[in-house]
């Protein structure tokens, strides 16, 4: 995965965060549309104490042209279910996946 040249996400904090792609259909995407969501909440907020039912606007890497002017598009991300799936599913995930958590801290 190439790294954003600068910050993702609204009040990204001044921290770079992974960006997002497009909604994808599989269980690999979804991963990645969290895991990106969780790097973001944790630029702005510093912490990944998310509550459960707290929804992540995620902004897309792929901007929309509107009138000459970027409109970024965003996919909303339940990230405190999110959160809550990865802890209880951990022993289900891939290596890479459980390691992805890892270096993030969950």
């Amino acid at each position: 995965m190439e790294a954003p040249e600068g910050p993702v996400g609204p009040e990204a904090g001044g921290a770079t965060v992974p960006a997002a792609r497009k909604p994808a259909g599989s269980r690999a995407g979804s991963f990645e549309r969290g895991l990106a969501a969780a790097h973001q909440y944790l630029a702005r907020e510093g912490h990944l104490r998310v509550p459960r039912g707290h929804v992540e606007h995620l902004v897309l890497e792929d901007a929309v042209a509107c009138d000459g002017q970027e409109q970024p598009e965003t996919v909303a991300v339940k990230l405190g279910v999110w959160r809550s799936n990865m802890r209880s599913r951990r022993d289900r995930l891939t290596p890479e996946q459980q390691a992805a958590l890892d270096e993030l801290g969950l």
